[in-house]
């Protein structure tokens, strides 16, 4: 599970690449980059970063941000996780 995993989709309003770096000490870091397509042309691309803990529960890795915020994610391969409850698909970066 260690290592880098993205996943690039688009969401209605524009395009989303979410890069999540996995370290084998229990941290991630996370960056969310919004291309906009629409409305938002002024300021077309947006970042975010988040960075937190992670841990694997049976086929189910689970993320919790710096706020608290918990993601879930299902082991679909060792080259692939899928967030529960979306159809977004990550893969090794």
């Amino acid at each position: 599970m260690v290592g880098c995993w993205r996943s690039t989709w688009n969401d209605g309003n524009g395009n989303v690449t979410i890069t999540i770096q996995l370290n084998s000490d229990g941290q991630f870091q996370q960056e969310n980059i919004l291309i906009d397509v629409g409305a938002n042309l002024m300021n077309p691309i947006r970042r975010f970063n988040y960075s937190g803990t992670w841990i694997l529960d049976g086929n189910y890795l689970i993320k919790r941000d710096e706020n608290g915020s918990r993601s879930t994610y299902e082991l679909i391969s060792p080259y692939q996780m899928q967030l529960v409850g979306s159809s977004v698909v990550y893969g090794r970066c």
